[in-house]
């Protein structure tokens, strides 16, 4: 098992390394994405609500138990497109998580379009996460 993980992260590393000289565009979208994910959702998780509403106006209107509850689905989500693919084991979840990412940032878009905030951001996370469970889903 050990070893298996050792060859997994090695693997892991090597791909990076192609990623970076070949600029792959799904290595690039997957890398951007599982940041982006793990970024957004720990900030929603360790900061507290209220100071989160000086910058993001939509949460001055949530509960702290679900600006909680939304960082921690999007990190968990972030780990499902990570975890299985770096272990082998599992590998349906991958694309079964940017799914489910896909459904967080369809509300994400309609929560800023509602506010008249920009929807740039999330509209380009959510087909980011379309991308991944199309290609994890083998559709190209």
């Amino acid at each position: 098992m050990v070893v298996d993980f050792a060859c997994r992260c090695n693997e892991a590393t090597q791909a990076l390394i192609f990623c970076r000289e070949t600029a792959g565009v799904e290595c690039l979208d997957k890398a951007v994405e599982k940041f982006a994910m793990l970024a957004a959702g720990g900030l929603k998780l360790i900061t507290p609500r209220m100071k989160l509403a000086e910058k993001f106006k939509w949460a001055a209107t949530w509960s702290d138990a679900n600006v909680k509850l939304l960082g921690l689905a999007e990190v968990l989500g972030a780990v499902g497109l990570i975890v299985p693919w770096l272990t082998g084991m599992a590998a349906v979840l991958t694309p079964v998580a940017a799914v489910a990412l896909t459904v967080i940032m369809v509300g994400a878009v309609k929560t800023h379009a509602d506010r008249k905030e920009p929807i740039v951001p999330p509209a380009v996370l959510g087909a980011l996460c379309v991308f991944i469970a199309l290609g994890r889903f083998g559709v190209f």
